[in-house]
Parts: structure tokens; sequence; C-alpha cells
């Protein structure tokens, strides 16, 4: 499709999105297309978007977010729309056929199959039999006796002859009973406190979302990470350093960043860049 300039469909979206005060991120995620889609738009480089079918169904959704007829757009677009449209242009490429795969994996399986079954076939050798030494045979084991025990002598051992005890008048007191002192008693010792592994001081970020809002986060130093919440939503993040987070909508969330709440972010669709502590700043960060 050849490029028209003097159409105006581009400068009439852009100048409503400012009159708006709408950033193209907003309008983005208002309309759920892309940002390169957007910038096509408002500049009318109709070469780096799809086909007309797809472009005027991204003008009316444009026309919408800021307010304008998308009727009126998408008329004023068609004025130089080419009469006879082709083929849609994909949005995505086409996936490659898996008839390779299938075709690759098919000889595997059979020889795989072939292998199992010539394992399986083989004989299982048998073991060798035991050879008894000649010495050792079931003809001789009967006949083998133990050898005899040998006698030990003993000779026998008379009797001690233990004489009677001599008579006394007197009689025989026992000996008092010696007192034996109880034993002490066992001094339970108390054990010793079992030392816990301390806990890891992590950063912790909650989300308070009160309506329809994107954001995007860094955390650490690791690629950003983007989302649409709903009003409702409580997402939480974990960190050792910290977040960078930049809100497309200041008035639709709210953060808890280690327990301490942070409201009043801005105004309803303001853009804003928020971090937790307020000293840390991502490697990463793309405005």
């Amino acid at each position: 499709m050849e490029k028209d300039k003097e159409t105006g469909v581009g400068d009439l979206l852009r100048a409503e999105r400012e009159k708006k005060g709408l950033t193209r991120e907003q309008v983005a995620m208002t309309t759920r297309l892309r940002k390169h889609f957007i910038e096509a738009l408002e500049n009318e480089e109709w070469e780096n978007l799809p086909s007309p079918v797809f472009i005027r169904g991204f003008i009316r959704s444009y026309a919408r977010a800021v307010g304008f007829d998308g009727k009126e757009a998408v008329s004023l677009y068609n004025r130089i729309a080419p009469v006879k449209e082709g083929i849609p242009k994909p949005l995505a490429g086409p996936r490659e056929p898996k008839r390779r795969a299938v075709f690759i994996l098919i000889p595997i399986l059979l020889i795989f199959l072939i292998v199992i079954y010539l394992w399986k076939g083989q004989e299982t050798p048998l073991p060798e039999e035991s050879v008894i030494p000649p010495a050792v045979q079931e003809k001789d084991v009967g006949e083998v006796k133990p050898p005899p025990a040998e006698k030990q002598e003993t000779t026998p051992v008379e009797p001690e002859k233990i004489a009677p005890p001599e008579s006394n008048d007197e009689p025989v007191n026992p000996p008092p009973e010696s007192v034996i002192p109880a034993a002490p008693e066992e001094e339970t010792m108390p054990a010793p406190p079992v030392e816990t592994a301390q806990p890891v001081n992590d950063l912790v970020l909650k989300g308070i979302v009160n309506m329809r809002t994107w954001i995007k986060i860094y955390v650490d130093d690791n690629p950003p990470l983007e989302y649409i919440f709903q009003p409702g939503s409580r997402p939480q993040w974990t960190a050792k350093k910290g977040f960078d987070v930049l809100v497309g909508n200041a008035a639709g969330i709210e953060f808890e960043f280690n327990g301490k709440r942070i409201k009043d972010l801005g105004d309803l669709g303001k853009v804003v860049r928020v971090r937790f502590p307020e000293d840390f700043e991502s490697e990463l960060y793309e405005d």
C-alpha cells in the first residue's frame, strides 16, 4: 500500500490524543495494541501495518479510546485505501509443519523395537556346572568321620573336710546392719537452646489494585515484567535489592512495601515511576 500523508488520519488521531492528555502507552494499554502499531497509525506508515482489514479495526479502536467517532476516522482512511484488497497479512508468521519431525521419529522408533526384539531373542547361557574335586566325591562324603576327641585325664579331687565351729557359751550377736545412704538424685540439666537459621531479609512489595491498571516492574536487575491488573487484584513480588516500577494509571493502584502503605501516587491516567527503596534504580530501566 502506498503511503499518503495528505489523508490526515494520523494527524487527527494524534491531535485527539494530545487533546485528552494521553500518552501512547496509555492508548496502547486501553486498545491492547502494540506501541509500534500506535506510532505507525499516527505517522500513517501503512507499510508497517497489516492489511487494510486490520488497519480499519486499529483506527476504530484508537478513535474510541480518545473519544472520537470511529466511523468518521475509518471513512477518512477509506478515501485512500485500495478498492481491491489482497489476502490479509497475518499478525504472526505461519507455523512450521510438523511432518518432518514425524518422519524422523518413525525410523528411530522402528530401530528401537528391532533392537529390543533381537536382545530378547538371544538365549541366556546356562551357568557352568560346578566341578567337585576328586578328593571330595559324593560316595566319600558319607565315609568321612570326624576325628576322635582326645581324652583328658582327670584326677579325682577329694572333698575338703570342714571342721565344725567351736562351741561358745556366749551368744554371738550379729553386727548391726550397715546403713547404706540413698543414692543422690540425678540433677536434670536443661537442654541447650536449639539455634534456628535466621530468615533472609527479602524485600516484599504488594499491590492493592483499585481500578484497571498497567504496570511495568523491574525486580532487582532482572528484565522487566508487564501486567494489566483488574480491580481487586493483590499481586506480590520479592527482591534482594529493590523494585523499579512504571505505573500507567497512578490512581488505580496502591503499594505496601515491607509493611508500609504507599498511597496517592498521582491523578487518574497519569504515568508515574516509583522506586522501592527510593535510592534503588534498575540498570535495565527503559522509559
